[in-house]
C-alpha cells in the first residue's frame, strides 16, 4: 500500500458524487506500489493484473517528466494530465516525483471535467 496522507474513503465518496455510476477507477500510487481505492467491476473485467502494473509503470514515467513539462510551457505548475479516449476520460494527478493518483470516468456523462478536476485536487 502506497504511504499516502489521502484520506481514500473521501476521496471516492468525493468523486462518486461528482461522476456517480460513470466514476469507473480511483487509485494512488508511489514509487513502488499502488493501491486500487475504487475499481468499477466492469472495468475490472478488461484489464488483467499485469496490464494494470505496466498503466502504474508508465505513470511512475510520466511523473519523472514533470518538471520538463512545466519549463516547456511556461503556465505554472502542472497540476495533472487529462487523457480522453472514446469510452473514458482519465485524469493523472503526480504528486511527487514518482507518486501520484488515477481518477477515471465514462465519457459522455455530462460530466464537467474542470468541476472533477477541482474536486479530485481539493482531495489530494
Amino acid at each position: 500500500m502506497p504511504p499516502t496522507n489521502v484520506d481514500s474513503h473521501s476521496l471516492v465518496e468525493t468523486l462518486h458524487d461528482e461522476a456517480g455510476a460513470a466514476l469507473r477507477s480511483v487509485s494512488i500510487y508511489d514509487e513502488a506500489s499502488y493501491e486500487m481505492l475504487y475499481l468499477r467491476e466492469n472495468v475490472e473485467a478488461i484489464y488483467s493484473k499485469a496490464e494494470i502494473e505496466e498503466i502504474f509503470q508508465d505513470l511512475r514515467l510520466e511523473g519523472w517528466g514533470r518538471e520538463s513539462l512545466e519549463e516547456r510551457f511556461n503556465a505554472g505548475s502542472l497540476e495533472c494530465s487529462v487523457y480522453g479516449f472514446e469510452e473514458a476520460m482519465m485524469f493523472h494527478f503526480v504528486t511527487d516525483g514518482f507518486g501520484g493518483a488515477l481518477v477515471t470516468f465514462d465519457r459522455g456523462q455530462g460530466i464537467e471535467t474542470e468541476a472533477f478536476m477541482q474536486a479530485c485536487k481539493n482531495e489530494l
